[in-house]
């Protein structure tokens, strides 16, 4: 029952920003937390489909401070697993060539690993190595992610590597995508050649010992679910799901079923397109500018097989394939049955879109040919067909952090009382929404100004800058 006597703070969105926020919140004793959400489940776009697997991401960053905090909270930290493959494929001239180390975020810190791969040619590497030649890219406000890369290291590396493995993320486009936003480490460290000052930084900065990922025993999408059955054992958190929040005017929400809601803060954990409902006309127009990707998940069951030592391949755009990227699920985590394999292809991108209008069984047919396709270049014959598959459809799922992305968001500064949260804001990895969430709800409770005494859980704070 909701305690009329405690601060009323309304979280509208229910995805693992939302549930974040909603769990550091309901740590005070003065503040009553409703979490409203239009779908009639928790976790947004963590979530799983009708062959129980993962929907949306699989894991996340295993040194990504604030997942692996809440999940220690939640008693979860028996349950992570570590991928028990490593390594990665890229299709290149229809062809899956093993990707080479040395790589950050795609870009090459070692030439000689990037010509034994086989993955750039000749000439490719010899524009590569100009970078150890030419003079310093000027950066200025902000610079594309292919606009430097390009200047540096040359367009094959830039489309055949960096494209698929850091625009893979954002299902961005490399011309219109921010490097100081989805590469700030890069920047931060670069001084004139990009090779040089890579290798430095690997040299001294050597990888920390373990795996780079992390997930839930079973699935990802059982981190929602552990946090959501936390939360609804609270007396001080309402859900109210299967409900559409409409729009706010003073301190009152209106909702799709003619009922209100009074709050003293509200936080919007919701996709920029949700959020501009809410906000004033200025804040609305510059989320309106804010470009989302939708993407697809095409899931496969197939009988047991041997797969090469790897999680999966990407998909450089110039090969001209339906599917982005594949991931090996039975390779890349302990937990799968081994009477099965089980796969996944990603699907779409910002700038490719005609995959939308296919039916589900079209995008089945394809993604499954494709898949056979890259694998038999490895001397890996699937069968002919899946024993199961099933098809997940994210629209205007995947925020851009565009050129520019950084001041639009520091431009945006709501009214009194309302407070933004969200993947759209600083980061789109798991560990980035969560911190997201929980400082905006760090900060509700300081402007509540409640009696210190009664402060719960303000141990433990950490800041988390990128997924």
């Amino acid at each position: 029952m909701n305690d009329r006597s405690k601060k009323q703070v309304v979280v509208v969105g229910a995805g693992i920003t939302g549930l974040a926020a909603a769990w550091e919140l309901s740590k005070s004793g003065q503040v009553h937390v409703t979490v409203i959400d239009k779908d009639d489940r928790v976790g947004g776009k963590i979530s799983s489909n009708d062959m129980d697997l993962d929907a949306g991401p699989d894991g996340f960053i295993a040194r990504g401070a604030p997942a692996i905090e809440l999940c220690n909270e939640l008693g979860l930290s028996e349950d992570l697993v570590s991928p028990k493959s490593s390594g990665a494929f890229i299709l290149t001239q229809h062809k899956l060539r093993k990707l080479p180390g040395g790589l950050f975020m795609g870009i090459p810190s070692n030439l000689r690993s990037i010509a034994l791969s086989k993955i750039i040619s000749y000439k490719g590497l010899v524009r590569a190595a100009l970078d150890l030649l030419r003079p310093a890219t000027s950066i200025g406000d902000d610079i594309s992610v292919y606009d430097f890369i390009a200047s540096r290291l040359g367009v094959e590396i830039c489309e055949n590597l960096v494209e698929p493995l850091l625009g893979g993320i954002h299902a961005g486009n490399a011309h219109q995508l921010s490097m100081k936003e989805v590469a700030p480490f890069i920047l931060n460290n670069y001084k004139r050649s990009l090779i040089m000052d890579l290798s430095k930084i690997r040299s001294k900065a050597p990888s920390p010992p373990g795996p780079a990922f992390t997930t839930v025993k079973g699935g990802l999408y059982n981190l929602p679910l552990s946090l959501y059955r936390a939360l609804v054992s609270k007396n001080n958190v309402t859900f109210m799901l299967g409900t559409q929040a409409l729009r706010a005017k003073g301190l009152t929400l209106t909702l799709d079923n003619s009922q209100t809601v009074q709050f003293d803060s509200l936080l919007l954990a919701t996709p920029a397109w949700a959020t501009k409902n809410f906000v004033n006309a200025d804040i609305a127009a510059r989320l309106n500018s804010i470009s989302y990707a939708s993407v697809g998940v095409v899931s496969f069951e197939i009988p047991r097989i041997d797969l090469p030592e790897a999680t999966g391949f990407l998909v450089p755009p110039r090969e001209g394939y339906l599917i982005t990227a594949a991931t090996w699920l039975s390779n890349k985590w302990p937990y799968f049955d081994n009477s099965k394999t089980y796969l996944r292809a990603s699907i779409g991108k910002i700038d490719n879109t005609h995959w939308q209008e296919l039916s589900d069984s079209h995008l089945i047919d394809q993604a499954y040919m494709q898949l056979r396709q890259a694998t038999l270049s490895l001397g890996v014959e699937l069968p002919v067909s899946p024993r199961q598959a099933c098809v997940t459809r994210w629209v205007d799922a995947l925020p851009q952090y565009n050129v520019g992305h950084r001041k639009l968001i520091e431009a945006i500064s709501p009214s009194q009382g309302v407070f933004l949260a969200g993947a759209y804001l600083n980061g789109v990895g798991v560990p980035a929404c969560i911190e997201s969430g929980r400082e905006a709800a760090r900060t509700i409770l300081d402007t509540l100004d409640l009696t210190p005494t009664l402060r719960q859980g303000d141990c433990g704070r950490s800041s988390f800058n990128n997924s």
